[in-house]
């Protein structure tokens, strides 16, 4: 028997933190990226915007945010305040080429 493991559903929910200690939790929080369905069974209705990003989406808007900076110094800090924000772990399970295209010299 054949057995395939879903990366996407963690493999016992009702461990996990609820509402806002999930939301504080680094590794667990993927910010707009939660589902209709994960915001309830997780009781984060409310505390998140209403509209939903994938996590590709907001790598984007953060990669797009990052070039128009004006300058090296700007884009560092930037980088900085990222690395403190709640879903800073969620970059890491971006795809690799958006992962790379954080580092500096690709957002000149």
């Amino acid at each position: 028997m054949e057995m395939s493991l879903n990366i996407d559903a963690p493999p016992n929910a009702a461990d996990l933190p609820r509402g806002v200690a999930l939301l504080r939790d680094p590794l667990l929080n993927k910010g707009t990226a939660f589902s209709e369905k994960e915001r309830d069974a997780f009781g984060l209705r409310g505390l998140l915007p209403a509209h939903l990003l994938s996590q590709e989406q907001q790598v984007a808007r953060i990669l797009t945010n990052l070039r128009r900076l004006p300058d090296d110094l700007d884009k560092y800090v930037a980088l900085n305040a990222l690395a403190d924000a709640p879903h800073a772990f969620a970059l890491l399970r971006a795809p690799q080429a958006a992962r790379r295209s954080l580092n500096p010299q690709f957002l000149l």
